[in-house]
């Protein structure tokens, strides 16, 4: 039995597919990490959390970076009311700590309405990542989508 020429240069050719297939982007869990780190920074991540991150398409540009739609669920730690009320009672922040987390809970209120704990929210939105030193790492995020509750 021969083993036609063109074999191993379509194993190497396969193989190398794979590969790159390895590394083509961020993967799901690189973003909901990213997405939950955005929402610790906002010091909302006590409130709500990212969950089911689907990538809808990730495009390359010529920089390395990647562009990324993707699509997923937020989910409420505790209802909206019970945690201004946790904030507005919380004799261990600052004051102006206070302050900032009521603005940002009103912007929360305006955004999704009342919720309780439990309630969903899809969103979409673009993402840009950028692959570091310390891996993957989201550059910026555009234009959230709001979804149903």
């Amino acid at each position: 039995m021969t083993v036609p020429r063109s074999l191993p240069l379509l194993l190497l050719l396969t193989l190398a597919a794979l590969l790159a297939a390895c590394d083509s982007g961020p993967g799901d869990n690189v973003i909901r990490d990213a997405l939950n780190a955005e929402l610790e920074q906002a010091h909302l991540d006590e409130l709500l959390e990212v969950e089911d991150v689907e990538q809808l398409s990730a495009v390359e540009d010529s920089q390395g970076d990647y562009s990324v739609e993707v699509n997923y669920r937020l989910r409420a730690r505790k209802g909206l009311a019970d945690y201004a009320g946790e904030v507005r009672g919380d004799d261990e922040r600052e004051p102006m700590d206070r302050f900032a987390m009521t603005m940002a809970l009103a912007a929360v209120r305006v955004e999704f309405g009342p919720f309780e704990e439990g309630d969903t929210f899809n969103r979409e939105r673009r993402l840009v990542f950028s692959k570091g030193d310390q891996g993957w790492q989201m550059k910026s995020a555009l234009g959230a989508k709001p979804g149903q509750r």
